[in-house]
């Protein structure tokens, strides 16, 4: 810019004096019309611009966080109501050991051919009636049960 016959240090001297104008025309405090102030004035402009940036950002993440638990709780509705007995039994291993299942009790219920509605809906007779024994067994699938539904229910 000097080459060309220009002083950098003119141009900025024109640009915060037209800033002072254009403030002056605001009728603000003469505090303001510093040169700190006039600093104070545009950080404060590019405060609310950064922040108007960001407005429609945050919406829009809110927005996605509940498109996504929506959409997560249709799949599990869904996914529980459709399971096939393969899906069942998977489930069912995964949660042996927190409902303390035995092997001898996933074996029964798998030789049931229980698909997803079928093993929601068992009940604590239907479930003695397979041939799930002792009770304490009886009881632990009937937990099982109840958690997926609350699972899938949210």
């Amino acid at each position: 810019e000097a080459e060309r016959g220009v002083d950098v240090d003119d141009i900025q001297e024109e640009e915060d004096l037209e800033d002072m104008k254009a403030l002056e025309k605001l009728y603000l405090p003469p505090e303001l019309l510093t040169e700190e102030g006039v600093m104070a004035m545009k950080l404060m402009e590019l405060k609310a611009t950064l922040r108007s940036l960001m407005l429609p950002v945050i919406g829009t993440r809110d927005v996605l966080r509940k498109r996504l638990i929506n959409q997560a709780r249709r799949e599990a509705e869904r996914g529980g109501k459709n399971w096939d007995q393969k899906k069942v039994m998977e489930w069912l291993q995964n949660a042996a050991e927190k409902y303390g299942l035995k092997a001898t009790t996933l074996v029964i219920i798998s030789l049931q051919d229980l698909d997803g509605p079928g093993f929601l809906s068992l009940t604590c007779s239907e479930i003695k009636e397979i041939g799930v024994t002792p009770l304490g067994q009886v009881k632990n699938v009937e937990r099982a049960v109840e958690a997926l539904k609350e699972k899938l229910s949210f």
